[in-house]
């Protein structure tokens, strides 16, 4: 008896002596110690050194911490020594910065962290993640995401991604939603020409919306199930190689405002379309475009570029130039002229309103007249008909200028096309120039040699 509390006591004085050398590992508790999903509601705040050891998870399905900072989740801290049954981790706004992927973990909710880094087990190649939501982190690029071929669903929106390689999701063919929005994308690349068409058969939705693209060449990408296609809010002028978006055979949803579409091409990739084309009216307003707009997509006739545009036909593009900005100025002046004579007559019917409030809330009948009343009318009737007329003012002036406009840059249009016969004609030319000089050449050659065997 006396041994074993001897025994005792030199225990717990080895455990204080241990607690005070080193950082106590902080404890987690989920909320219900018997049921499948573990929800911790606070994650506890380590002292400097100290790990945090999750709870056993050996027989949980999902875990779910509501509150709490955790920078970097690693192997360690699952504490699994065997299998385990988790299949989820919902961790949103924990600040993460990596995360330890276990090969079973078939959904992750990693949303508003920090995260830049993903860790997968070394040498292991097979990987059950079907869903992963990382939006809102710091990753740079989606490269660490190529060993999770089984992925259904993947949103990597508002992160810091400047390049996207299409070949990375090659792979996954299950692979249904991709959103990459809001990640300032200057380049999206598809697999070598050599390798033929690119397919993602299940594909159904892809967004690259709100990104800095300028060009995206989707002529060799077949998405036979896509059903929404968001590229609103980039720096598009055109989509090269593509001459109608049939090829996406079950497009419902497509979604192009806030681009810089030249009109030409738009019409007439879009002039068979089945499809719902998506107005966002928090990116653009249809109705306010600067010049036209195609189904409600703003756009502008734009000026071949290259130095064979720039020389041909120079003086003439640089007039029209010079007029669409005469014609863009004037039209803003008109604008302006007109909110601040809107401006007056509504100040006007205000003064005039309270005028007349004034005289109805007055208790002195002498004060009133039957000429007042008639001024008092006869005066907001006037500013209704000048309201009116400068309303159909500004619609008349608004209509013939786009009008002009619109002839300008048809003009420049027609240049555009004329500058690209000459050139495909210049090319035909060299072409026929250089075969007459090799034939010449070549029976040059043969008439020498009939000399030298006559001589």
């Amino acid at each position: 008896m006396i041994r074993a509390l001897s025994f005792t006591i030199l225990s717990l004085c080895a455990v204080s002596i241990g607690a005070s050398t080193s950082p106590a590992t902080p404890s987690v508790f989920c909320d219900k110690p018997k049921a499948t999903v573990c929800q911790i509601k606070k994650l506890p705040e380590a002292p400097n050194g100290a790990a945090i050891v999750l709870p056993d998870l050996s027989h949980r399905t999902e875990l779910r911490v509501k509150e709490g900072t955790l920078k970097n989740l690693t192997q360690a801290m699952f504490g699994l020594t065997g299998g385990t049954r988790l299949r989820l981790v919902h961790m949103e706004a924990c600040g993460l910065e990596s995360f330890f992927v276990l090969p079973n973990f078939v959904e992750l909710r990693l949303g508003h962290n920090q995260l830049s880094t993903i860790v997968v087990p070394t040498g292991e190649s097979s990987f059950a993640l079907k869903v992963a939501d990382l939006r809102n982190n710091r990753l740079k690029n989606a490269s660490q995401l190529a060993p999770f071929v089984l992925l259904e669903e993947l949103y990597l929106d508002d992160n810091f991604i400047t390049e996207l390689s299409m070949g990375l999701f090659k792979p996954m063919e299950n692979l249904r939603v991709l959103s990459v929005a809001r990640n300032n994308l200057t380049k999206v690349t598809m697999p070598a020409v050599g390798s033929g068409d690119f397919m993602l058969p299940g594909l159904e939705s892809l967004s690259l919306a709100f990104n800095q693209l300028s060009e995206l060449r989707m002529a060799r990408l077949q998405l036979p199930s896509l059903r929404l296609l968001l590229l609103n809010n980039n720096k598009l002028v055109e989509l090269p190689e593509l001459e109608s978006f049939d090829q996406f055979h079950s497009l419902e949803r497509l979604a192009l405002a806030g681009n810089i579409w030249n009109c030409a091409w738009l019409a007439q990739t879009l002039q068979n379309a089945t499809f719902e084309i998506v107005r966002d009216p928090g990116s653009q307003n249809h109705k306010n475009c600067t010049f036209e707009n195609v189904a409600g997509v703003c756009c502008q006739f734009t000026v071949a570029s290259g130095p064979e545009a720039t020389e041909l036909f120079r003086p003439e593009i640089e007039m029209a130039r010079e007029m669409t900005t005469r014609i863009d100025a004037r039209h803003a002046e008109y604008l302006r002229y007109g909110t601040d004579r809107v401006d007056q007559l509504v100040t006007l019917v205000r003064q005039q309103l309270d005028k007349l409030h004034e005289l109805a809330q007055s208790g002195e009948p002498q004060f009133v007249n039957y000429e007042q009343v008639l001024s008092l009318r006869q005066s907001v009737a006037d500013l209704s008909s000048s309201a009116s007329q400068l309303e159909q003012s500004t619609k008349v002036i608004v209509d013939a200028e786009r009008q002009q406009k619109r002839l300008l840059h048809f003009m420049l249009d027609m240049k555009n096309k004329l500058v690209r016969q000459a050139i495909e004609t210049d090319a035909v030319l060299d072409q026929v120039e250089q075969g007459w000089a090799t034939f010449d050449r070549r029976l040059e050659e043969r008439l020498m040699q009939r000399k030298v065997v006559v001589d």
